[in-house]
């Protein structure tokens, strides 16, 4: 097992005792926006071919009691399954329409990333 670097460790720790009051109003309104934004590039690339393909292949590998069950929604058919399979097609779905990277107020934008798996 690897002894984690200073700094993972650091990083760690300030994630695992982050308490929700200490976040400031500004960074919670921003994650807001980036949350509404992630949610409606998950919508606007729901139909594309590529993803309905994905979303059928992963939702045949899920959970073997069915499509349907697991603690994570898969956003683009309300159906629920293992995070994973969840994670997977959700970003996929906001890669559809979203164009991460294209103008330099976004360059990193993080949201597909690191929504996807929440």
């Amino acid at each position: 097992m690897t002894t984690p670097t200073p700094s993972t460790e650091t990083l760690a720790t300030f994630a695992a005792t982050l308490r929700f009051d200490a976040i400031p109003t500004p960074v919670i309104r921003r994650t807001e926006d980036l949350l509404l934004d992630w949610v409606g590039s998950c919508l606007a690339g729901k139909d594309a071919r590529a993803v309905e393909i994905l979303a059928a292949f992963m939702e045949s590998m899920g959970p073997s009691t069915g499509p349907s069950t697991g603690p994570s929604e898969i956003l683009i058919h309300r159906r629920t399954s293992s995070p994973l399979m969840a994670a997977m097609v959700n970003a996929a779905a906001s890669h559809g329409a979203e164009q991460d990277g294209v103008h330099n107020g976004w360059v990193f934008q993080p949201v597909t990333v690191v929504f996807s798996p929440g």
